[in-house]
């Protein structure tokens, strides 16, 4: 019996051997990638939308988060016509502040943000793990393909087939899907660069085969680390702006 037992332990030795090391856990991969691209910084960001190789809108903001993104504020920097009309995303809800009307008014996340290919779900970069479950539909040596479906009807998107690199958790693609199944969208991340000592892409880059002739590209142009003090996410800070008079 002692010689059995031997054997089978060196059997499963040389099982777990030869099999693949274990796939890591899909919250896991996300919550990385979540950490990745949205990290407790200060972002400057630039946002285009082409029609035929033409500029039509032309975005510049500066965005603040914390809590693994669950709380971003974002403030037009350009254009004029958007300075002040300003989001804010609380507990999963996005709000925008009217500085005409002098009002605050809850924005779907699904909604389109202007003409481009943006969400305002995009805009404020909701926080990934928070609002799919997740699912490894395929893996390869270098690559996983995550099946992402909405937890519910505030998600910006009903699913999406995310690939992800396995060596640095980068994003490299995300195909936006309908309930029907049918592409809305495909973000490819672009322009790998090292920023704040990790590398990740600063180029999002989106087209869908429902507009053709049409892209709106998001860049980041800048990332300082800080955490903004919780009590300036709040609605009504929208208009009064404290985090500037630091």
């Amino acid at each position: 019996e002692m010689i059995l037992t031997v054997k089978k332990f060196f059997a499963l030795l040389l099982l777990w051997a030869i099999l693949p090391a274990s796939a890591a856990e899909p919250s896991e991969i996300i919550e990385k990638v979540d950490a990745l691209m949205n990290p407790q910084a200060r972002v400057m960001l630039r946002l285009t939308f082409k029609k035929n190789g033409r500029v039509n809108e032309f975005y510049e903001m500066k965005t603040y988060a914390r809590d693994n993104n669950q709380k971003v504020i974002v403030r037009f920097t350009a254009p004029a016509s958007s300075i002040g009309n300003d989001l804010i995303m609380l507990d999963r809800n996005v709000w925008m502040y009217q500085q005409n009307a002098g009002r605050t008014l809850r924005v779907p996340a699904n909604l389109s943000f202007g003409d481009t290919g943006f969400s305002y779900g995009d805009i404020v970069r909701l926080n990934l793990k928070d609002n799919y479950n997740v699912t490894i539909t395929r893996e390869t040596d270098r690559q996983w393909v995550l099946d992402l479906v909405a937890k519910d009807r505030q998600s910006p998107y009903h699913r999406i087939e995310f690939t992800i690199a396995k060596d640095r958790f980068i994003p490299v693609k995300a195909v936006a899907l309908s309930r029907a199944g049918q592409v809305i969208k495909t973000i490819e991340y672009k322009q790998i660069k090292n920023v704040n000592g990790r590398d990740k892409p600063t180029e999002l880059l989106v087209t869908s085969p429902l507009s053709p002739g049409e892209e709106s590209t998001m860049t980041y142009e800048a990332e300082t680390p800080m955490v903004l003090a919780e009590q300036f996410f709040n609605r009504q800070n929208l208009a009064l702006r404290l985090e500037e008079r630091q």
